[in-house]
């Protein structure tokens, strides 16, 4: 087993260790940083994901760039025929199950 292979089976071992209150303090840190991150880059496009698992959420995140004065364009990973990837722009938020 390679070290990268290890570093992942690390990291997925310590956040399914996570309770989901801790899960969910951590993933808003996690957001408010990259918040901090595209606004210090006038970005403009943003690739995000939505969380399965225990993978960090960014709901917050999302729900910040919807909120803020300027504007975002977010897209979301998407499979198409033969396993490709596409990036989708959701209808509305329910297309994504967003509280």
């Amino acid at each position: 087993m390679d070290n990268k292979t290890k570093l992942r089976q690390q990291a997925r071992a310590m956040r399914k260790s996570l309770g989901p209150s801790e899960r969910s303090e951590k993933s808003k840190a996690v957001c408010k940083k990259l918040l901090g991150i595209i606004e210090s880059r006038e970005a403009k496009n943003i690739f995000a994901y939505i969380a399965l698992g225990s993978e960090v959420s960014l709901e917050s995140l999302i729900h910040a760039l919807e909120k803020s004065e300027k504007e975002y364009s977010v897209s979301f990973p998407g499979a198409i025929k033969n396993g490709e990837m596409k990036a989708l722009k959701p209808l509305s938020e329910s297309d994504f199950k967003l509280s």
